[in-house]
């Protein structure tokens, strides 16, 4: 058989070319993807920033460790639990320490350079760091700073800095040459350790073993490390030396949640281009056969046995997908790094990420080609299946025409699909709303599967519903061409119809989910509060202390400050989770936010209980072990249980909870009694000089949904480029190889009279229709998937619209109709070429 095959590819290479072509681009796809994540392996760098000049760096760790059933998870912490007295009086008991200390200081009507945020210390700390005077000198006393990265033009001038506490003036003494990773404020001694008492790390000249030994050993990377039943087993401290100081550095930390992201984004893009790379090669290579079934069947009257035949096919399969994927893989080499500049170039991933040919790229591209190779194989199944089932004769009466009927299988596993499909859009909203709401990618899949196995019994009604108002209002022959064409080659046309099915409905259920829950989002976000005006921060990371106060004061209102900090609770049936958690005041959240309770009473809510909502799987009245941010233990009651919204997880603690995190807005209610245009004047005199901006609700949750909503379309529009890139050439390919075959059938249309322009007015007009089934299918599937997330929404917000984004789908849709015509086009003026009597007598 293999020589066989090996002539057969030879003498037939045209034919099989769509196939090559088909698993090249899916496998390059899949290594583009796979070597471009082995940049999350790479950061900005290992060395040591802030801590560049300090010998021994103690810290707490910066990560809670989850051990649960034999797996230890680890989840960053927001905040830092700060060193306990005991242990920072044993480091000063080894030798020269130096105390650090880390809190929010920013210069007023100054914004936060990118990648530096603003930071306060004490100056004694800057002997460690890159900092130096360019201006200048030290603060002597409590009433002086030093700016980092300022104007030598500030020395001797009063400025006001924003602390977490309010405003302050301080006479610059100094500045020093600006550094990327933060920008800082330094005070005296003193006056940092009134503004943050917490000590977040020492600086020690001992020797590090005399350190570690003080410290009692405790120098991994966990601050609470939690067993099986999610109890604190040991408190961590890191000893940091050499290289390794650079953990200490918050850009380490911002690394790796940057690099979360960007995996996060890449491993849906992978995924979703390895469901369409297997589903689009299976079926081209069902197709190939199609195409061949006249050659099979002279192989079969020659004597070959299906046996003999499966094997040819099969071994003609692994061949071509060999050569296919080892050149595929090889794309993946300067497929990665391309890839990785695009996402930089449109904000999906820092400007550090960078793509090296290392090991992880290596086994990237072996992977791939391994894949192609196994998919060329599994692919070739059906087919092999369906070549061995040919028989001579029959085969022979059938190459014009299809008059077979669907297999038994492909019936049973359609059906099955699309019933897997209706079950999932029907039962999820029921059983939990907000599966639906995140499978919704899953859903789509099914049910484009289901409709492509299904297709060459759909296609046929499908032909007729498209041409009939054209057969109807149109006169001439090319129509009926059209259509009887279309009819008689059922599978052909479903084949050709697959690609367009794949590309359109998955563009339209992802696009159509992702505007869907962005309208859900914003209606949610209106409705969650009672509040006339929304206090924000303005070029600040958030809201002081005095802030608040000089708010709480404007007359004829009440506010409700309210803080967003990440906490770590239990989900069911697995590890701790991080959640965001607000923070209110518990008078606050029953009279100024709208939440449905569904068991308990908000006003329970006290510093010994939170408030969650159904995901959480509790009732009012049960227990919650939860870890505050920065990793403390804390057992809370459920004070209420609220209904679940579309973001899931939400959870309200009282202040007793917020540590050192900044207030991240307040919600302002109008009293009946006042007039609203002086609350908004009192509002804006409140927050001048604190980083603070009154605007009305309105307008702040539109700026809150549109900053969604633009992030969640740039990342729907990342994960489907990749793969509607790939689905795009498929729909190309497939219509190449179609209408290569059909050189007798054009040659005969030729001889009985028609002329060039009108065979390709026949070609294009089937082209049209075939796209037209393939965006009927599609249809179908979007208009299921958002009838369960409809469902699923409806549930959670209690009513908010459908939206079909109609104008990129019409530009998708659009493309796709150019796409096939242009390969149409091209395949049929080539075959075009040779004289009429010449192609009508080519043996295929």
């Amino acid at each position: 058989m293999l020589s066989i095959a090996l002539d057969t590819l030879r003498s037939r290479w045209a034919g099989f070319a769509g196939t090559f072509l088909g698993l090249l681009l899916g496998v390059g796809l899949l290594a583009t993807v796979g070597v471009t994540m082995t940049g999350s392996a790479n950061s900005s760098g290992d060395r040591p920033l802030r801590y560049a000049a300090a010998p021994v760096v103690v810290r707490p760790a910066g990560e809670l460790s989850v051990v649960s059933r034999g797996y230890t998870d680890r989840l960053p912490l927001t905040d830092s639990p700060g060193l306990p007295p005991q242990l920072v009086a044993k480091v000063e008991g080894t030798g020269r320490t130096t105390v650090d200390r880390t809190f929010y200081a920013q210069l007023a009507g100054v914004r936060a350079k990118d990648g530096g945020h603003p930071v306060g210390h004490a100056w004694s700390a800057a002997a460690f760091t890159p900092y130096r005077l360019t201006a200048g000198r030290a603060p002597a006393d409590k009433g002086e700073i030093v700016v980092g990265g300022g104007d030598p033009a500030l020395v001797g001038h009063r400025t006001s800095v924003l602390t977490a506490r309010g405003a302050a003036t301080y006479t610059v003494s100094g500045v020093t040459a600006p550094v990327a990773f933060e920008q800082a404020v330094f005070f005296s001694d003193a006056e940092a350790a009134r503004l943050s008492p917490r000590v977040d790390a020492l600086v020690s000249h001992a020797d590090p073993d005399a350190v570690r030994h003080a410290v009692g050993g405790a120098s991994s990377a966990t601050v609470g490390r939690v067993g099986a039943d999610h109890s604190p087993v040991t408190s961590g401290v890191q000893v940091l030396t050499g290289d390794d100081r650079h953990d200490a550095d918050a850009a380490k930390a911002e690394d790796e949640a940057a690099l979360r992201s960007v995996d996060g984004l890449l491993g849906v893009a992978g995924g979703l281009a390895a469901f369409v790379s297997v589903f689009v090669v299976a079926s081209t290579f069902a197709f190939s056969v199609t195409q061949r079934r006249r050659e099979l069947a002279l192989m079969r009257t020659a004597g070959a046995t299906p046996r003999q035949v499966r094997a040819m096919v099969l071994t003609e399969a692994v061949l071509v997908g060999t050569a296919a994927s080892g050149l595929g893989a090889l794309l993946g080499v300067p497929g990665g790094p391309l890839l990785a500049k695009w996402l930089i170039s449109r904000g999906q991933a820092p400007s550090w990420y960078h793509v090296s040919f290392s090991g992880y790229a290596v086994l990237a591209v072996v992977g791939a080609f391994v894949a192609g190779v196994l998919v060329a194989a599994c692919g070739a199944g059906v087919a092999c299946w369906r070549a061995g089932r040919v028989r001579p004769l029959e085969a022979l009466q059938e190459a014009a025409v299809d008059r077979e009927s669907m297999a038994a299988w492909r019936w049973a596993c359609g059906l099955a699909a699309l019933l897997l499909g209706v079950l999932l859009v029907v039962l999820t909203p029921l059983i939990n709303p907000l599966i639906t709401v995140a499978a919704g990618e899953v859903v789509a899949g099914v049910l484009v599967v289901a409709l492509a196995l299904l297709a060459p019994a759909l296609s046929k009604p499908l032909v007729r519903l498209v041409t009939g108002p054209l057969t109807f209002f149109t006169r001439g022959a090319t129509v009926l061409l059209v259509r009887q064409n279309a009819l008689s080659a059922a599978r052909r046309t479903a084949a050709t119809a697959t690609p367009v099915l794949v590309t359109v409905g998955l563009a339209a259920a992802v696009l159509g989910s992702v505007s869907t829950l962005d309208a859900a989002r914003a209606t949610e976000l209106r409705h969650s509060t009672s509040a006339d005006f929304t206090v924000v921060p303005h070029g600040t990371t958030g809201l002081s202390q005095q802030a608040v106060q000089r708010v709480r004061e404007v007359p004829g209102t009440r506010s409700a400050p309210v803080t967003s900090v990440n906490v770590f609770g239990p989900q069911p049936g697995a590890n701790l989770v991080q959640y965001t958690a607000q923070i209110v005041d518990p008078g606050d959240i029953g009279s100024v936010f709208h939440l449905p309770v569904v068991s308990g009473d908000l006003n329970a809510l006290r510093d010994d209980s939170i408030v969650v909502d159904e995901e959480w799987g509790k009732k009012a009245g049960d227990k919650v072990r939860l870890f505050l941010p920065d990793g403390a233990p804390a057992t809370l009651t459920v004070a209420a249980v609220v209904k679940s919204g579309v973001g899931g997880h939400a959870a309200f603690l009282t202040p007793a909870h917020q540590g050192a995190a900044l207030v991240s807005r307040i919600d302002v209610k109008v009293r009946p009694d006042a007039d609203p245009a002086a609350v908004a004047a009192g509002l804006r005199r409140a927050g001048r000089g604190l980083g603070a901006r009154a605007v009305s609700n309105a307008d702040w949750a539109d700026a809150v949904n549109s900053a969604q909503a633009a992030h969640s379309w740039l990342n729907a529009a990342t994960v489907l480029a990749v793969a509607l890139v790939y689905t795009g050439l498929s729909i190309v390919n497939t219509l190449v190889m179609a209408t290569t075959a059909r050189g007798r059938e054009m040659a005969m249309l030729r001889l009985s009279g028609a002329t060039r322009r009108q065979v390709l007015r026949a070609i294009a007009g089937e082209t049209l229709t075939v796209v037209a089934v393939g965006v009927a299918l599609a249809a179908g599937v979007a208009v299921l998937t958002l009838t369960g997330l409809d469902a699923a929404l409806g549930y959670l917000v209690g009513g908010s619209p459908v939206v079909v984004p109609w104008l990129p789908l019409g530009a998708i849709t659009a493309a796709c109709g150019a796409a096939a015509l242009l390969g149409t086009a091209v395949a049929a003026r080539l075959a075009l070429r040779a004289r009429p009597i010449e192609l009508a007598g080519v043996r295929e």
